[in-house]
This record gives C-alpha cells, sequence and structure tokens, in this order.
C-alpha cells in the first residue's frame, strides 16, 4: 500500500493519465525493491503478481526511473525511522 501511494504521489494527475496495468507493476515492483532491501524475500511472489499485470522487461525498464524514486524515498524514510529509533 504504501509502494502504491508512493508511485501516485509524485505526480497527482498520475492516477488520469496512467492506466491500471502500469500502476500495479510500478507499485509491486517498488514493494520487491523495498522488500529485498531490507530482508523479506519478495521476488518469487512478486513476479507472479507483475506477471499478472502483463509486466515484461520493456514494461519495467519504461517504469525504471518511478520505481527507483519511489523505493529509494521509502527506504530513506525507514533508514530514518530506524536512526531516531537506536
Amino acid at each position: 500500500m504504501l509502494a502504491r501511494s508512493q508511485c501516485l504521489s509524485r505526480d497527482p494527475t498520475r492516477r488520469e493519465h496512467c492506466g491500471v496495468r502500469t500502476r500495479e507493476l510500478e507499485a509491486e515492483a517498488v514493494a520487491c525493491v523495498v522488500g529485498e532491501a531490507v530482508g523479506v524475500e519478495s521476488v518469487s511472489a512478486a513476479r507472479d503478481y507483475i506477471h499478472l499485470y502483463r509486466g515484461d522487461r520493456d514494461a519495467l525498464c519504461a517504469s525504471f526511473e518511478r520505481i527507483q524514486r519511489a523505493a529509494s524515498t521509502i527506504l530513506a524514510a525507514i533508514d530514518t525511522s530506524v536512526t531516531r529509533a537506536a
């Protein structure tokens, strides 16, 4: 849910200009990247979901910058939270 929110929050008009398949592909890819970064095996589940939304190499490459930005933002927030808690 956080990944989906982060993908859409950068551009409020994105929902209007981007299909549900692309939004779901990006959100799941972000969730996979974040999960793997924090030690949660998520590739196999993400792969199935990404394929469900017709995600392939070309689709992921087309969305790469948005996926990278969203994942970086979430990971930075996690890092900040962990640092404060320590």
